[in-house]
């Protein structure tokens, strides 16, 4: 009967220990899924940092370029303020011309049909300014928008080519207002029609 008692024991024991292995392997195996869903969940965690970083890097990219575009309309404005105090200027020094003297003035030629408001590369006053876009027309020269900011150039200083484009006689000085008014039309023609 002590045989059967230890034999029981010894059973009991084996059962035990199979038991206990088998706790152990199941908690191995828990211990394995767990570790690929904590990496799953780093990798996850490092993908939406990188994703808020861009957006970060994206927000401040925009804010320079709204502080740029402010910065730019300012010169516009600026630009625009002081040459219309020049203007007023120069339309104070001018001396007027008597009834007779300009009736026997020879006419100025008309302008040209249709001015392009994106004129690409001007190369004016020794210098040279890449893709301009034309933002005025004025009776001594032209406004217009380049990669560095906004410029006035006049018409002496334009080559021939674009002098005779806009109507411009060298013997004249200037454009006439209707001339000017004219060219103004075109313009805002060709700018609404995306030329």
């Amino acid at each position: 009967m002590n045989w059967f008692l230890l034999l029981l024991i010894l059973l009991m024991f084996a059962g035990g220990y199979y038991a206990y292995q088998n706790f152990e392997d199941q908690l191995a195996g828990d211990q394995t899924v767990i570790d690929y869903q904590q990496k799953k969940l780093d990798t996850s965690q490092a993908a939406s940092h990188k994703v808020v970083d861009q957006t970060m890097e994206l927000k401040a990219s925009l804010a320079a370029e709204k502080t740029k575009e402010a910065d730019l309309k300012k010169q516009l404005d600026t630009a625009l303020a002081a040459e219309t105090a020049l203007n007023a200027k120069i339309a104070e020094l001018t001396p007027k011309p008597d009834a007779t003297a300009s009736a026997n003035a020879p006419a100025p030629p008309p302008p040209p049909p249709g001015i392009p408001s994106k004129l690409g590369t001007i190369r004016a006053g020794g210098k040279t300014y890449t893709n301009c876009q034309l933002l005025r027309v004025q009776a001594d020269g032209i406004v217009v928008s380049f990669d560095d900011g906004i410029i006035k150039l006049l018409f002496a200083a334009l080559p021939p080519s674009l002098q005779k484009e806009y109507g411009f006689d060298p013997k004249l000085g200037t454009l006439t207002d209707d001339q000017v008014a004219a060219l103004e039309q075109q313009r805002q023609a060709s700018a609404e029609a995306g030329r």
